[in-house]
């Protein structure tokens, strides 16, 4: 006599390769969907990720948009410093060109001299104005950068939705799968309880794959374990008939899978 515990059984079931084959074609439609719809969710991760390495790009732009304009301001400011020296200096020229104590014959070399002092003025201004100019440029270039970045949020904004769509719908996808998996199974376990002749091709193809038998050695090994029409018995009892206490005194060995 054969005695199957529903643990054993559920075993049987869940290792059973036809079992399995019947549970792939049912489940094959939903799983392809699935595929499809993970595939969707992994290129919106990749736009996700797109959109935040552009974002950081253009935060990092910033920076360095700030480091040019405070750079800018510093040479505006040693320039200045250059033209307090400078205008000093023509001051100090000024007096001497207005005092009765200098010589005619040097004042025009005073006034070249300064001369030149106020045409260095006008050079460096020309370079500080340059200098502005260029603050303006990276001021505007900031600005559309801003721009640009707000729009790439409102794109991120836009893709993180989708994605989370897309993450949900996968999810649904897995618990559908699931939820045929175990009704297909529970389904199955009751069948099984409930006809021996599907049972008894079951434990057959369990007993094959064990003890590595032919088919013919299984059905004769299920033969050598009294394995009748009505002697399987199922421990705790399901549908399949569970051996009485009489039976059990009748057959002294009973064998486990």
């Amino acid at each position: 006599m054969l005695k199957i515990s529903t643990d054993q059984l559920w075993d049987m079931i869940y290792s059973d390769k036809d079992i399995k084959r019947k549970l792939e074609e049912k489940i094959k439609s939903d799983q392809e969907k699935r595929t499809r719809c993970y595939t969707l969710y992994q290129n919106q991760l990749f736009k996700v990720q797109e959109l935040k390495t552009k974002i950081e790009d253009i935060e990092k732009k910033f920076q360095e948009q700030d480091d040019k304009i405070n750079q800018c301001h510093l040479e505006i400011s040693i320039l200045e410093l250059q033209i307090i020296v400078i205008k000093n200096r023509i001051k100090t020229l000024g007096k001497l060109l207005s005092s009765p104590a200098t010589p005619n014959g040097s004042l025009n070399g005073i006034q070249k001299r300064i001369t030149q002092e106020q045409q260095k003025i006008a050079e460096i201004q020309k370079k500080q104005n340059k200098l502005r100019d260029n603050i303006q440029n990276i001021e505007q270039e900031t600005e559309q950068l801003k721009s640009e970045r707000s729009e790439l949020k409102e794109r991120l904004a836009e893709e993180e939705r989708n994605t989370n769509i897309t993450k949900q719908n996968v999810a649904e996808w897995d618990i559908s799968i699931e939820t045929k998996k175990n009704v297909f199974y529970q389904t199955t376990f009751d069948f099984l309880q409930s006809d021996y002749k599907q049972l008894q091709k079951v434990v057959g193809r369990n007993l094959e794959v064990n003890k590595k038998m032919t088919e013919k050695e299984a059905k004769e090994n299920t033969k050598s374990f009294l394995f009748g029409d009505d002697q399987i018995a199922i421990d705790p009892p399901g549908q399949v008939r569970r051996l009485t206490k009489e039976d059990k005194e009748k057959l002294p060995k009973i064998q486990e899978l």
